[in-house]
């Protein structure tokens, strides 16, 4: 790549982050993808023929070193998934934050079964992925799996 190429790059880098942030990730060629929110209600209805996502990573009690803290979440697909909800959570002084939270809880809509993500600080992490059927309605989750960064 040549100067003039690496400058235009850099100048799209600075002008995606001007704008206005947007939920969602990047992706590797700095494009901002927006990434829907859904509240995750007790009360909804739980399709029981959707089976839960096997997780694949990052792996249970997954230790990071590393700054940023992009973190890549992978699953294998569940049969009669149309698409899937990637909650993760974090943990502060013990406690993990969706457990103090009164009220709706939020995951990330996903179509595909990757999802990358910053995460928030030098602490415990945690995720789980739910299967959604045709009809939009959630399968079983997965287990929850945690992970922790040490910077």
């Amino acid at each position: 790549m040549g100067d003039q190429d690496g400058a235009a790059e850099d100048r799209k880098l600075r002008a995606a982050l001007r704008k206005p942030p947007v939920i969602g990730g990047v992706t590797d060629s700095v494009v901002l993808t927006p990434i829907a929110m859904t509240p995750l209600k007790p009360s909804d209805p739980i399709d029981e023929s959707l089976a839960a996502p096997q997780l694949v990573l990052p792996a249970d009690q997954a230790v990071f070193d590393s700054y940023p803290r992009k973190t890549v979440c992978e699953w294998k697909a569940s049969p009669g998934a149309v698409s899937y909800i990637l909650q993760w959570d974090y943990q502060s002084r013990g406690v993990w934050r969706l457990d103090q939270m009164n009220g709706e809880v939020f995951g990330y809509v996903v179509q595909g079964t990757t999802y990358t993500f910053d995460f928030v600080g030098a602490q415990p992490g945690r995720w789980r992925v739910w299967p959604v059927g045709a009809s939009g309605t959630r399968g079983k989750p997965s287990e929850w799996r945690t992970f922790r960064y040490t910077r």
